[in-house]
């Protein structure tokens, strides 16, 4: 089959590129630029540097390459960065998906199967727990508003004008590989694996969050992608959720370290808004054969090894 990933170097997109990359497949990645912010460990077997939002790039991709199948995980995935810079997350988020999806609209369109990446934050302040895809959207914030967004013209160009699109919600995504520290898993492990303390937001710490395994999540993409319905959305969760401080707690406990003395707290800026409970059912997903295979305590267990050896190998 030959695949187009969008943010193919980025934590769930490279993840998924060395899932599928076989002789069977030929895997076509986008890139705005060259240079690579985070190290990344699967290379496309044919790397394109290009913008999301030039349909008529993108269109020429498609047609050159018959790219039948295509994952878009191109977007601003930092609250913080989306926060200070909303109008960049709205024109790449927002408008590089409407270019993907005109790009795919054409009658002589190779592609069978697109699949958006969107998020748990999609739906917002939402008072009914947990989420699922009968869930109201009601974003207030920079982040969830964009990928709202994002949501809506997925199943927008599938109901209007039979493109074949889907999309993966997702709850919080952690595992080896993600090497954006301003991510709370990633930077409480190396900073504890560097004997400094972790950092934890007052203003968060019993906030609900559910994380799910990245190895469960591109399982899930590939799922929706191939047994999923044409302008359907798929919750992907129901791993278990926990507060923030609990969830420090548990690497404390793995690392051999004291949450009361290896924990530091701290206020986050005004502008830094986030919804304070999320988590979802997943249900519809698992009626299309997917599983989560990986409990939150055992990949807390494989994330903390991974990252404590990344320390060692950087001293």
């Amino acid at each position: 089959m030959n695949i187009l990933i969008t943010g193919h170097r980025g934590f769930v997109g490279n993840s998924l590129l060395g899932k599928l990359k076989s002789p069977e497949n030929l895997i076509v990645g986008i890139s705005r630029s060259e240079n690579k912010k985070y190290p990344t460990k699967y290379q496309a077997d044919v790397e394109l540097k290009g913008d999301i939002r030039d349909t008529h790039f993108l269109r020429r991709v498609i047609t050159d390459y018959e790219i039948e199948e295509i994952y878009h995980f191109a977007a601003q995935s930092i609250i913080r960065t989306c926060a200070n810079d909303p109008q960049s997350t709205f024109d790449i988020g927002v408008m590089g998906t409407v270019s993907l999806l005109e790009a795919c609209r054409t009658p002589c369109s190779t592609v069978k199967s697109i699949t958006v990446s969107t998020s748990d934050k999609a739906f917002g302040h939402s008072e009914i727990l947990p989420y699922n895809e009968k869930t109201p959207l009601n974003p207030l914030f920079t982040y969830e508003t964009a990928k709202a967004c994002q949501q809506l013209i997925t199943i927008c160009y599938a109901k209007n004008y039979n493109v074949p699109t889907r999309v993966v919600a997702c709850s919080n995504i952690y595992g080896p590989g993600d090497y954006n520290m301003t991510r709370i898993i990633p930077n409480t492990i190396t900073r504890l694996a560097k004997g400094q303390k972790a950092q934890l937001n007052s203003g968060v710490a019993n906030f609900v969050r559910e994380f799910v395994y990245i190895d469960d999540v591109t399982d899930a993409f590939i799922k929706v992608s191939r047994n999923g319905s044409s302008g359907e959305v798929y919750c992907c969760g129901g791993t278990g959720h926990d507060t923030i401080s609990n969830i420090i707690k548990n690497i404390c406990n793995n690392m051999g370290k004291d949450f009361d003395k290896d924990v530091e707290q701290f206020q986050r800026a005004s502008q830094f808004k986030e919804i304070e409970k999320q988590y979802m059912n997943s249900t519809k997903l698992k009626s299309i054969g997917w599983n989560p295979k990986v409990s939150l305590n055992e990949g807390l267990k494989r994330t903390v090894e991974f990252y404590t050896e990344l320390v060692e190998k950087t001293k």
